[in-house]
């Protein structure tokens, strides 16, 4: 599809248009069914950074833009793999909030549940229960993936009472930083 968007669009001359059109037609193929097939080991997460990486160099040598703090700053896009953990936790939020209506999703999810109260809580805990795997099979496996970057990545942000677009902003704001 890259090739097809370089080769059409040879006469366009605003980044603007390089930039939907890269949303709509590469990144949708990039993204397609990502909370399933996540990409685990670093050089596959390079490879498809690569891709998008690739066009917003094309897209600033023919627009004739110098640009300097990175292509995806630049043209303010998310890097791939904060755009995957992002859709992630949107499909982890939809889960929780019973969004979807499968029992099966919801029951494969283990909730830590504290032996005593604490008034004052120092460190956020963890809310989901993980399971230690003895394969990568079991360690990529979608509901076990999402439930360890919820909890490593976005436990001091409240899963149940914000609304969906309340929890994008948080998980995007905290992906920015």
């Amino acid at each position: 599809m890259y090739g097809f968007v370089m080769r059409t669009t040879v006469d366009f001359k605003r980044p603007d248009t390089y930039i939907h059109l890269s949303k709509s037609l590469i990144r949708s193929q990039l993204e397609y069914a990502v909370s399933i097939w996540s990409p685990l080991y670093k050089r596959y997460v390079e490879s498809l950074e690569n891709v998008q990486r690739k066009f917003l160099k094309a897209v600033r040598y023919r627009c004739r833009r110098n640009l300097s703090n990175g292509p995806c700053r630049d043209f303010k896009l998310m890097d791939l793999k904060s755009r995957r953990l992002l859709l992630e936790m949107m499909f982890l939020y939809d889960i929780c909030s019973s969004r979807y209506d499968c029992s099966d999703l919801v029951n494969n999810l283990s909730y830590v549940v504290p032996r005593t109260v604490v008034r004052r809580e120092v460190r956020a805990r963890p809310l989901f229960a993980i399971s230690s795997c003895r394969t990568n099979a079991g360690v990529r496996a979608p509901l076990r993936r999402m439930a360890n970057n919820y909890n490593t990545f976005f436990s001091d942000i409240d899963l149940f009472t914000l609304t969906p677009n309340k929890f994008r902003n948080k998980v995007i704001k905290k992906l920015t930083n």
